[in-house]
């Protein structure tokens, strides 16, 4: 699902230049979300809230939340927190 975010925030997300970050930036603003299995599988990151946790690091919201994974175990997803 693509959301309509506001130009300040979108300013803010095309700030970040590092790579790790702006993956998954790139990734939530592409699908409306993204998952560890998403970060460990796709990016080959072996630590997935590391790279929502720099995310984070740069002010911007992220809201963390409960899916089933593609094993039926529940996993992390992350999707943007309040822009305004």
């Amino acid at each position: 699902m693509k959301r309509k975010y506001p130009r300040a925030f979108l300013n803010v997300l095309n700030s970040v230049e590092a790579k790790r970050p702006r993956t998954v930036i790139q990734h939530i603003l592409t699908h409306g979300f993204i998952t560890s299995q998403d970060l460990k599988d796709l990016y080959g990151y072996n630590h997935p809230p590391r790279a929502v946790r720099d995310v984070r690091e740069y002010g911007i919201p992220i809201v963390t939340y409960r899916v089933e994974g593609t094993d039926g175990r529940k996993i992390a997803a992350y999707k943007f927190g309040d822009t305004i």
